[in-house]
């Protein structure tokens, strides 16, 4: 019943709706729907009661629920199932139990604050309250090995067109998973797949986003890599609308992934083209060489200084201008 009320709040936010119209909607007494209301507003929720007009719902509040997600989403399979946490371990890991479980394609877990987040090669991922989209999508795509490693460059155009689209903020891509605005990283993705070991066709495929909201809410020690999606003082978009717009957008290139139509954006948002990098290979420096080009299978082309050009599909990248962020997981 709760999530029904806040359902219609929702649709109602900042306007004052009367507790006998909810209890008519619901089929509630409005004894029910004051008890549920109370309820709400001792889990956090900026409901207000105004004597002889009703319940109101703050109009910036952003504070997580299915509703919020679902009154944004026109997807038929992403989002069928939305799992909400206030805290968990991590959505990935509650997705990937979700998953051994055989539960279908299209679960997307949410979490308004993640207390053993991860970045790849097992890094922390920063995950505070109140200030970052932490979310995994199950996908039970029929690629193999080779293709699977392509949804983490589209997925992260999927981002960047949704960031894009609700903000005035300009996305760039770091290869090959991180996003990357006014010079600080904003969002990382992290893709783990489980493998038929004869068909060598991917069982399922979790997709984990962690996307800083705003400058104000990152960790002192990070602020110098880190930022949000908007600067201090500026309202983000509401949680429930962005992940709803990445759901969307990831939905409809889906539908057309093996035309590969997200490779020239993945190319253009790139801020590693043209650039020297040294490879990283567990940490170790193991060549430098020019970064030329994104090929077809999301590779980074790097000609190396001897004049041999390698593929690179795992692995790191470091560039002078942005040392420091390379080699930090937030």
């Amino acid at each position: 019943m709760k999530e029904d009320i806040l359902k219609i709040l929702e649709a109602h936010k900042g306007e004052s709706i009367s507790g006998s119209e909810i209890g008519r909607q619901l089929g509630m007494t409005r004894a029910a729907v004051w008890k549920s209301i109370k309820a709400l507003q001792e889990e956090g929720f900026a409901i207000t009661a105004v004597t002889n007009r009703g319940y109101r719902l703050a109009p910036d509040a952003d504070i997580l629920s299915e509703a919020g997600i679902r009154q944004y989403l026109h997807t038929k399979v992403l989002g069928n199932r939305i799992d909400l946490y206030r805290v968990t371990d991590s959505t990935n890991i509650r997705a990937k139990a979700a998953a051994q479980e055989h539960v279908s394609a299209g679960l997307c877990v949410v979490a308004q604050e993640q207390t053993a987040g991860r970045g790849r090669f097992g890094r922390s991922f920063a995950s505070p309250q109140k200030n970052g989209v932490y979310m995994s999508v199950l996908l039970r795509p029929e690629l193999d090995i080779e293709q699977s490693a392509l949804i983490t460059a589209a997925v992260s155009v999927c981002v960047a067109q949704a960031v894009e689209a609700l903000t005035e903020c300009t996305v760039q891509i770091k290869w090959v998973n991180d996003l990357f605005a006014r010079g600080k990283k904003i969002c990382g993705i992290l893709t783990e797949a489980a493998i038929e070991f004869e068909s060598r066709k991917t069982d399922y495929v979790i997709v984990g986003i962690g996307v800083n909201l705003s400058d104000a809410g990152i960790p002192p020690e990070l602020k110098n890599v880190a930022g949000g999606i908007v600067p201090a003082g500026v309202i983000p978009p509401a949680r429930g609308r962005l992940i709803a717009e990445i759901l969307n957008r990831m939905e409809q290139m889906l539908d057309d992934f093996s035309a590969k139509k997200f490779l020239p954006e993945y190319r253009r948002r790139s801020n590693v083209l043209g650039q020297r990098v040294t490879i990283l290979r567990n940490g170790i420096p193991s060549g430098t060489g020019l970064a030329v080009d994104i090929d077809e299978q999301a590779r980074l082309v790097v000609r190396l200084g001897n004049g041999e050009t390698e593929h690179l599909n795992s692995g790191e990248i470091s560039c002078k201008t942005m040392e420091k962020i390379s080699k930090t997981s937030i």
